[in-house]
């Protein structure tokens, strides 16, 4: 193993431009740069609005890895760099001279999959920009995920890219046993040095909080919707947010910082030797790396490096492999490190790690030769950063004053490992208490209310009802009576989430409620069902100019509801079946169906 200190072909480094909203594009972003490293051309991953604007105008060649939000948006750290592109006084000639690739990561389960790749590309083309490589277009659905199409498109790309670099020709890239420099380097301070810094805190902001400096807020309540004794924990999640200068709208979101817990945080520090209260000093390669991230302090101590900022508890990425390969002091293993790494190995590793939800530490425990021979600075790039939690927001600003609402499922489920696969920020939030404080922020979706002169139509099983909780109330606030909740779970006696407020206002003629309670009979009963049951309602508040809004699970749901409104539109609207599916897509265009969901 050598760190890479070999000249590079190309003196200005190539931007690898990502707009990310979970941080699954930055990841993307970081593997590219480094495959363009390893044929000796400098790379920088860098958010696209972190990229001087005027210098895209200059560039001979750029690199774009872009994720679609919501309804077909694009990412928050790249809308700025899109208002840009869409300026009607730029030239359709103004990209003559440039060269680009672009990279989607999508779900195929979203009516507008990939959209933002797609839109970002053929602006680039009509701007004069050339593609040097097919439109790259990554699936959730696809059983390898991201690599799935990420692998075929790379090896594309790096043949492409010997016209424009023929110095690649005849370079034989750096082999993966090569290690290259941290992207973000942790540095150990000497005795004096440690005596001397007081570590920081987590930044946070009340006066103005945005992502890179959060609210400090109280947690309030932390109640389970479920049963004791049913399999499922939901809770409902109560942020005391005075003082803070949070708000929001009915619709929005609100982002958590989650933490790891103190048992993991024990492990990685015994694995790493380390002491928990040694203050280190975090540096970045650049601003920009550092700006896509929520504020991190300079200095810190290990237990706060592992417990606030590094996603030890995560399923690990190719790079991880990477790295613990290059360290491993035991040949089989290095071999099977590095085997994971390569477009032969995806299948392997997805079913080592992704497919059994193996995390990060109990990967190193399988590899003990790595144990205490990964150097400090490696730390951070080994495991990434903690990306932060979203959650729709069930309260409204109105009726829960200095409070924000959430509805969270706690994640726990079993694979074929001895122990149950956990989510990080729901183990964790599990065994809070009142009084705790959490750092969070808002902000505004995609997902719009309806107007309130318009019938609505809210289909969310599940935790999908906690955006309609507070729609409802925002409606019934302001005189609307005209709405259709349609709800759906397991059952009605454990899985009713927050039954009491709908059945009272569907008593006071405010709210139409559909429920669907899949195991409280012989046959599965789900909400798709229900729709077609109540199709002549349906029908009628669609033709009145009703609004439709779907959220929660990503996987056949969305699909299945779909379909039904296509029958109801076929049946009762006496239109043919492409008749129908015209009509539901002209109503997917015009903003009246619009869906939320999450994997």
């Amino acid at each position: 193993m050598s760190l890479l200190n070999t000249k590079l072909s190309t003196s200005v480094p190539i931007p690898v431009l990502y707009g990310s909203q979970t941080g699954t594009a930055q990841d993307t972003a970081g593997h590219v740069a480094r495959v363009l490293m390893r044929h000796y051309l400098s790379a920088t991953a860098v958010a696209m609005d972190s990229f001087q604007l005027a210098k895209l105008l200059d560039v001979r060649f750029a690199i774009f890895i872009v994720a679609t939000t919501g309804q077909g948006e694009e990412p928050d750290n790249m809308k700025k760099t899109w208002r840009f592109l869409l300026r009607k006084s730029l030239p359709s000639n103004s990209l003559e001279k440039f060269q680009f690739a672009v990279f989607g990561l999508g779900d195929s389960s979203y009516p507008k999959y990939n959209f933002v790749a797609k839109k970002l590309h053929k602006r680039l083309q009509l701007l004069g920009g050339r593609s040097i490589v097919p439109i790259g277009l990554a699936d959730d659905q696809h059983p390898l995920g991201v690599d799935g199409a990420l692998s075929p498109w790379i090896d594309a790309l790096m043949e492409n890219l010997r016209d424009i670099f023929p110095s690649l020709i005849n370079c034989k890239p750096l082999p993966i046993s090569t290690l290259l420099p941290p992207v973000v380097s942790i540095e150990l301070l000497d005795d004096d040095q440690s005596l001397s810094i007081e570590s920081g805190c987590r930044p946070y902001n009340n006066e103005t909080p945005s992502r890179s400096a959060p609210a400090k807020v109280l947690l309030k309540e932390n109640t389970r919707l479920t049963p004791q004794h049913h399999f499922q924990d939901v809770r409902h999640v109560v942020f005391d947010t005075r003082g803070s200068n949070l708000t929001y709208k009915p619709g929005d979101v609100v982002y958590v910082l989650p933490e790891n817990k103190p048992e993991a945080v024990l492990q990685v520090m015994e694995w790493f030797d380390v002491k928990s209260n040694t203050v280190i000093h975090v540096r970045f390669q650049d601003d920009a790396t550092a700006s896509s991230l929520p504020a991190i302090p300079e200095h810190m101590t290990w237990q706060t490096l592992f417990t606030q900022y590094l996603d030890i508890q995560a399923v690990p990425k190719r790079y991880f492999f990477e790295i613990c390969g290059s360290f491993a002091d035991d040949d089989m293993e290095k071999e099977k490190l590095l085997e994971f790494t390569t477009a032969q190995g995806q299948d392997a590793r997805y079913d080592y790690a992704n497919r059994m939800k193996r995390t990060c530490i109990e990967v190193l425990q399988d590899f003990q030769s790595t144990k205490r021979r990964i150097p400090a600075r490696y730390v951070a790039d080994l495991f990434g950063f903690m990306q932060p939690r979203a959650f729709s927001i069930s309260s409204h600003p109105e009726v829960h004053v200095d409070e924000i609402h959430t509805t969270v499922a706690i994640v726990n489920y079993k694979t074929q490992m001895a122990t149950p696969r956990t989510g990080v920020y729901t183990s964790w939030l599990k065994n809070l208490g009142k009084g705790h404080e959490l750092y969070v922020w808002t902000q505004r979706s995609s997902f719009k209310k309806p107007p309130i002169d318009k019938p609505a139509i809210f289909i969310g099983p599940g935790t999908g009802c906690a955006p309609f909780r507070s729609m409802i109330f925002d409606r019934i606030n302001n005189g609307a009576s005209d709405t259709i909740f349609v709800f759906g779970n397991r059952n009605k006696d454990c899985d009713y989430f927050y039954s009491e407020e709908w059945l009272e206002f569907e008593r006071e003629n405010l709210l139409t409620v559909v429920t669907a309670f899949s195991r409280d009979q012989p046959e599965k009963v789900y909400v798709q069902h229900k729709l077609i049951e109540k199709s002549d309602m349906i029908w009628d508040a669609i033709s009145r100019g009703a609004f439709i809004l779907l959220a929660g699970s990503s996987n056949n749901m969305p699909k299945q509801v779909r379909e039904a409104f296509v029958t109801i539109a076929s049946e009762k609207g006496d239109l043919s079946e492409e008749e129908a599916e015209k009509a539901i897509v002209a109503l997917e265009r015009s903003g009246r169906y619009t869906c939320e969901t999450w994997s």
